[in-house]
């Protein structure tokens, strides 16, 4: 450490690693761990370097997501250096992997069909992961999803009652049947305040369809780069389930995804509402687990605005989920840490519930191929702290049984304006039945109440009211929308639904 220019009296400098962001107390700095070192330049010897030995703590501690920022603060009569400050990132390669299994508790929710709703089957085709977007109305959904693991096609559907009908399959672009992996749906808006819905899928290549009339129409898949670049991330093996506003600034968003062969994380930027997209730039290292695989990245900004964060599938299955952070708005991010086993699983999209908790539902995985639910649909409920200071969270939900091994659980992830959740995925729901698409619409007060042991609507022995067509406990406008629904139904001649 030295100055950068002659002061005019002694300058005091204190180098605290506990002050600033991370776990301070995973350093040693000579003083001990997590503790802070001063010293001092004089008029005389300002331009001599200090050396101060900073030393990792090897305990049994886990890791804490960002590593260590260590902060310098200097004191001083030159007003030039009196009350400035300045902080440098350390990283600490851990040596220390988390367990494999997790204590918070668990419940099941997978005999509630009544909170259920088929979205699309069919007979003998596999239907494969879907994703979803809401829009600004706060009811109106989209799901796309491929007929195939991954590939072919993006087939659509719609509801407009925030997930409890859906529509028929709706009209499409002729290439939307082309091959192509797995297609996510976004709502952005440009700079100028124009919204609109996209699609992006991989062929391998990134390509999108935009909406300009919220889903009405759709333009063909059209290549995101030029046909000559051939770099970094143009080969994708999953579209960014994860887009994210930044800067402050209009139109401006950061998307997340993995590139295939010899797996890397990648982020690009739009400034344009995703009409333009940067080239991808990699991101977030991982030192301490060798071999690891982060893909899938799901991004969640915190609570203050000042943080976002990935939570990364781990997929060569050496690992518990994984997280990287940033809080410089996506420029840099963090060496990637390991999570508590009960995130380990694939395709996080994290939500905030109305009271702030997070929610994310993940294909539930354990890297020993083990343990309660493995394989099966599973929500976590927490808050973003957990996730920083590397907690286990609050309890899990299993949400549906999947009879077929871990094929399911690629998701979309709601909220609706009333705090209903809506979440879809897909999977082998029914013996002898082939994957299809499934969505679960809850509330976590009703989630916190089968926590507690507590009387909640749906469990059995519940008595519903007349005029409670919907079964939620209530007779309101939702059941009065549904009774005109089915009465247009009956009367129209031309249906031949049995009205009975």
């Amino acid at each position: 450490v030295q100055l950068y220019t002659a002061p005019t009296s002694d300058v005091a400098v204190t180098i605290d690693p506990a002050a600033g962001l991370g776990d301070g107390g995973n350093v040693d700095l000579g003083n001990g761990p997590g503790q802070p070192v001063t010293f001092t330049f004089t008029t005389l010897d300002w331009a001599t370097p200090q050396e101060i030995t900073v030393t990792a703590v090897d305990d049994s501690d886990y890791p804490v997501l960002g590593g260590v920022v260590v902060s310098h603060y200097f004191a001083s009569l030159d007003p030039v250096f009196d009350g400035k400050s300045q902080s440098i990132n350390v990283r600490v390669t851990e040596n220390d992997y988390r367990p494999l299994n997790y204590t918070i508790p668990q419940i099941d929710i997978t005999d509630r069909t009544d909170l259920q709703v088929t979205v699309d089957q069919e007979s003998g085709q596999y239907l494969g992961q879907p994703d979803t977007v809401l829009l600004a109305d706060g009811r109106t959904m989209f799901v796309g999803y491929p007929m195939g693991h991954g590939h072919p096609g993006t087939v659509l559907k719609k509801s407009t009652d925030g997930g409890q009908t859906w529509s028929d399959r709706l009209t499409t672009p002729a290439n939307f049947m082309d091959d192509h992996y797995a297609p996510v749906l976004h709502r952005l808006t440009d700079q100028y305040g124009v919204e609109r819905l996209h699609i992006m899928v991989v062929t391998p290549y990134l390509k999108q369809s935009i909406s300009e009339d919220n889903g009405q129409t759709w333009t063909p898949y059209q290549r995101v780069y030029d046909e000559s670049y051939v770099g970094l991330g143009w080969k994708g093996c999953a579209p960014p389930k994860s887009m994210i506003p930044i800067d402050g600034v209009p139109g401006k968003y950061l998307a997340m995804y993995h590139t295939c062969g010899g797996i890397k994380l990648v982020k690009i930027i739009t400034e344009d509402g995703g009409l333009t997209w940067s080239l991808p730039e990699e991101v977030a290292e991982h030192p301490s687990y060798p071999g690891a695989a982060p893909c899938e990245p799901g991004l969640i900004r915190s609570p203050d605005g000042t943080e976002i964060v990935a939570l990364c599938r781990e997929n060569s299955r050496q690992y518990n989920s994984l997280a990287t952070i940033s809080r410089d708005e996506g420029r840099t991010w963090s060496d990637l840490v390991e999570l508590p086993a009960s995130y380990t699983g694939d395709r996080h999209e994290p939500r905030y519930s109305p009271d702030g908790r997070i929610v994310f539902f993940i294909r539930n995985r354990r890297v020993d191929a083990s343990g309660p639910y493995y394989g099966d649909y599973v929500g976590w409920v927490g808050t973003y702290d957990d996730i920083i200071y590397g907690r286990e969270g609050q309890y899990r939900i299993r949400a549906l049984d999947n009879l077929d091994g871990v094929d399911c659980g690629y998701n979309g992830l709601e909220l609706l304006p009333d705090g209903t959740f809506v979440t879809v995925s897909y999977g082998q729901w029914d013996p002898g039945e082939i994957q299809y698409i499934k969505a679960v619409r809850f509330t976590l007060e009703e989630m916190d109440l089968i926590l507690a042991g507590e009387p909640y609507c749906g469990q059995p022995g519940t008595v519903y009211l007349n005029g409670d067509i919907n079964r939620d406990c209530y007779v309101n406008l939702e059941d009065v929308m549904l009774f005109v629904q089915e009465w247009l139904k009956c009367n129209d001649p031309s249906n031949a639904i049995d009205c009975d």
